[in-house]
């Protein structure tokens, strides 16, 4: 017997189905306000009498009847009543003053809601986060960052400031602000950037940029539902680099290379949609997906033009409740929009998403370093270094079949670590990326198709996940080449 004495009565009811009600139930204040955002809540302020209240009988506490009867006593129709009409001031003087008369108790005044007084909504911004670091080295001296959030009471708008100095802020700071209208469906915003700093000009660690370059973009964004929306963008970035020549002991301007501007136009257009659901590593079930179109206008002031296209589709099998298949398929191509070009935009594939172990094609990344700005690299692409296979054209399709492997593993000494739910995974990408010089009899297909097969582990500890793949590269015609590790942070695509 459950709570020592007392119990649970059970019912059983036969054919409930043909119990039902044949009149529907009326709409809740609920229902109605979420068909109709112009109908109230809640219902207007009523009031028992104080006559009626100094009346009423407590339900006795020793009888179903006596309760049942003191409920519909104290209750009754004719004792509920509005106390007063909000929307006329005088009345509530009135109703006030005439129920002191009646009851003599002047506590009836205590309902005047007199004092309150209605005021149209203004924007007034506060800050939902402000993080600020400050930071003293020796060698570097000191420097600061900070990250602000202000936005209003209703949701509708949002400031976003971020910042970062050092202590000579003529050769190093990073600055930003962006603003976004959330009020309607259609949001829109924009923002600008202004960045001084020293870059790598190359992997090489022989050379360096000093970059000074500001710029300001613009946004819509229209969501069609809670998964999907369309965006654009207009975005515009001024770069002024000076090279520099970086040996063990000094830092000198370049002699053979003088300063140089980069400006850049884009305008994208792109649609998403997202409905997955999430495991430890990765997505378990649900479609991602996604298309995007750039086009760098030919201007005369802009220095590289192109229009490109590329789309991304991802599937994903959530099988007896255990397994996943995963499944993607991307691909992309641009064109240049001036007569005796090429495009400047190109696709780097090869490699895996922040991969730690990382190892680049030298060759392919000299032959590639000035179209860095406007290249993507798609990735992953395991059993392959990053830019080994690149050009203005590219496709591939990645499966993986995704397991339940350890379920825990636990040390005592040296340090005492428990990992939890290991997850494995066999998979195969295939594809490549080319050029139209290397289409295959002018179908715009490649003449080749490479690809890569391997296994991994992947292990959520809490603050990132971490994976590990272990993936031969192939032609599909010979045998594997010698297999590439693959040391990588963050979620399964």
């Amino acid at each position: 017997c459950l709570f020592k004495k007392g119990g649970w009565d059970i019912w059983l009811m036969d054919k409930y189905l043909d119990k039902r009600h044949k009149i529907p139930l009326a709409p809740t204040n609920w229902e109605k306000a979420r068909g109709d955002t112009a109908a109230p809540f809640f219902r207007p302020v009523t009031a028992l009498a104080l006559d009626s209240l100094t009346k009423r009988k407590m339900p006795s506490r020793d009888s179903a009847k006596g309760h049942a009867a003191g409920i519909s006593d104290s209750l009754s129709p004719t004792e509920i009543r509005p106390l007063f009409d909000f929307s006329k001031k005088d009345s509530i003087k009135t109703a006030a003053a005439d129920s002191v008369k009646k009851t003599g108790d002047s506590t009836a005044a205590a309902l005047v809601f007199d004092t309150l007084k209605s005021r149209p909504y203004r924007l007034r911004f506060a800050p939902d986060f402000i993080s600020v670091g400050v930071a003293v080295n020796s060698f570097y001296g000191s420097g600061g960052s900070w990250a602000a959030s202000f936005g209003d009471l209703m949701g509708d708008h949002q400031i976003i400031l971020q910042g970062d100095l050092q202590s000579d802020i003529t050769q190093y700071a990073h600055l930003y602000a962006a603003y976004i209208n959330l009020k309607h469906r259609l949001n829109w915003g924009g923002g600008g950037f202004y960045n001084r700093a020293f870059t790598n000009a190359n992997i090489f660690g022989d050379s360096l940029f000093y970059d000074v370059d500001g710029g300001a973009f613009g946004l819509l964004r229209f969501p069609f539902s809670q998964f999907s929306r369309l965006e654009g963008t207009l975005y515009y970035q001024n770069i002024n680099r000076s090279p520099y020549i970086l040996t063990d002991i000094s830092l000198s301007r370049d002699a053979f290379r003088g300063p140089f501007n980069i400006n850049i136009i884009m305008t994208t257009l792109g649609y998403s949609f997202d409905n997955i659901l999430w495991g430890i590593t990765g997505p378990l079930a649900g479609i991602r997906a996604q298309a995007n179109l750039a086009v760098a206008p030919p201007l005369t002031f802009v220095d590289h033009s192109y229009i490109s296209f590329d789309g991304d589709v991802r599937y994903y099998w959530h099988l007896f409740k255990e397994f996943v298949w995963a499944n993607r398929l991307a691909a992309g191509a641009s064109e240049p929009l001036r007569k005796g070009e090429v495009s400047f935009r190109r696709f780097f594939l090869g490699g895996e998403d922040t991969w730690l172990n990382y190892n680049v094609n030298r060759d392919q990344y000299g032959k590639n370093i000035t179209s860095m700005l406007y290249s993507d690299f798609v990735v992953p692409f395991r059993g392959w270094n990053y830019l080994d296979l690149t050009g203005t054209r590219f496709a591939v399709y990645n499966t993986e079949f995704r397991f339940p492997f350890v379920r825990e593993v636990s040390l005592v000494w040296p340090l005492p670590i428990a990992v939890r739910y290991i997850n494995g995974a066999v998979f195969s990408d295939i594809g490549n990326a080319w050029d139209p010089a290397d289409e295959y009899a002018g179908i715009p297909l490649p003449q080749k198709i490479y690809g890569g097969v391997g296994y991994g582990l992947r292990a959520n500890l809490g603050i990132f996940v971490l994976r590990y793949d272990h993936a031969w590269r192939t032609d599909w015609r010979h045998t594997p080449e010698l297999p590439i590790d693959y040391y990588a942070l963050g979620a399964e695509f």
